[in-house]
């Protein structure tokens, strides 16, 4: 009856050090899982976002200290995504670059890239009260530009960059 119980303590003592040790091998992990979710709060701009008339979607993820967005949907006719006037596909096209949040402000300032013409403007984006993307593209002066609202974007974007 002893080497029964004792037995048993071995083998709950193995379950308990495999538990354990599982946990610090996916501690990394978990702690790694967490930061991102944490950076993903602290920056609701990140994710799929597209234009009032639903014409067009846009990713806005973290690149550096920043954030970066491409053009990854948009409604078109015929086999292939329409092209730029320079002939580079508007499909995946970068289209803002290096924003970095304004100090102690809700405003990441960079640039926003024309994919008609890629024709570069300085730009704001930021969240407004209703979890709505305002993006301005500018020339020199905030005060002469323009500003689209964006909105979430929960559909499916099929591989060529085409959205229904």
């Amino acid at each position: 009856m002893i080497k029964q119980v004792l037995n048993k303590n071995k083998v709950i003592t193995k379950i308990l050090g495999a538990v354990i040790g599982g946990m610090f091998l996916c501690c990394p992990f978990y702690v790694n899982y967490a930061q991102n979710l944490n950076e993903t709060r602290s920056m609701p701009e990140i994710g799929l976002w597209t234009t009032k008339a639903e014409d067009g979607v846009f990713q806005i993820y973290k690149c550096g200290e920043g954030l970066c967005g491409k053009f990854v949907g948009m409604q078109y006719k015929g086999p292939v995504a329409p092209v730029s006037s320079k002939g580079t596909s508007q499909c995946n096209f970068l289209m803002l670059r290096n924003f970095i949040r304004k100090e102690k402000s809700k405003y990441w300032v960079g640039k926003i890239i024309d994919p008609r013409n890629e024709k570069i403007y300085d730009a704001k984006i930021w969240i407004d009260d209703h979890d709505q993307l305002k993006i301005r593209g500018f020339m020199g002066i905030s005060l002469f530009g323009e500003t689209h609202v964006w909105h979430r974007y929960n559909h499916v974007i099929d591989r060529g960059c085409r959205i229904k």
